[in-house]
């Protein structure tokens, strides 16, 4: 891919980052501000007539988005992140169309080349090229919040999650009353810290996969089994714990070899 579409892309990655972690809906001052960012992500772009409708697309993308949050409440909100994120990418990817030539912005360039002068004394920098850093980056983007909803999707679609106090988290969650209120806390902090674990596990794993060192994606996989140990005992917690884990994993393996893919084809 070439820089010009990898720089507008990781910015719109980063923008979706502020909230793919979030299960409640954002305020509407923030969302809106969200949504204006992503849409002025097309200023990076010299302006055409298909970056402003592309700049269109992505405002009216993310108001849709927001409203259908707000009148459904939360209801397949991963599904519906998703489906923005496949929106906002075919948007970008029409205006790269046919191999169009799409020149970066003046004050775009300017930025970028500055920064460039300033990791230049860095050696891998120096090696790699802008180009491949950029490829780096819009990849770990990938990896460490975008996959975050695959993984979050395909739980929800197989109806698999762990249990609290004997209880699914499900029905935790759905509770709006009662005494189950420090349930849904403790579900609402193992949720918080297995999506950390979850983003470092999956960017581990995405650098060991770029160096080569395959074999020790396994090692990974038994660090953080053993960690859980007494935990897999329960079986719904180890029927999430293994569907996660190997959805994780896997996400991470296919965006590295896409990376690898991509770095082989511009070297």
């Amino acid at each position: 891919m070439p820089t010009e579409f990898l720089v507008p892309y990781s910015l719109l990655l980063a923008v979706r980052a502020v909230w793919i972690h979030r299960r409640k809906p954002v305020s509407r001052r923030y969302a809106y501000v969200v949504i204006a960012l992503t849409a002025l992500i097309g200023l990076t772009l010299r302006i055409r007539t298909d970056v402003i409708i592309l700049m269109a697309l992505l405002l009216v993308f993310g108001v849709a988005e927001r409203l259908s949050e707000t009148r459904a409440g939360m209801k397949h909100p991963t599904a519906k992140r998703l489906v923005l994120l496949l929106l906002q990418t075919l948007a970008l990817l029409w205006v790269f169309r046919d191999g169009q030539h799409v020149v970066m912005a003046g004050w775009a360039r300017a930025v970028g080349e500055s920064a460039w002068r300033w990791f230049m004394p860095l050696q891998a920098v120096r090696v790699l090229g802008i180009s491949a850093v950029w490829t780096l980056i819009t990849g770990m983007l990938l990896v460490l919040s975008e996959s975050n909803l695959v993984v979050r999707g395909v739980l929800n679609l197989v109806r698999v999650w762990p249990t609290v106090s004997g209880r699914s988290d499900e029905d935790d969650i759905g509770e709006e009353n009662g005494s189950n209120e420090a349930d849904r806390s403790m579900y609402s902090d193992q949720s918080a810290s297995g999506a950390v674990i979850g983003a470092l596990e999956r960017a581990l794993v995405a650098l060991l996969i770029l160096n080569g060192h395959f074999g020790a994606v396994g090692f990974v996989i038994a660090a953080k089994g053993l960690a859980r140990f007494k935990k897999l005992e329960d079986k719904c917690f180890a029927e999430y714990f293994l569907v996660g884990t190997l959805l994780s994993v896997s996400c991470a393996i296919i965006v590295s070899m896409l990376m690898m893919r991509s770095l082989s084809l511009s070297s």
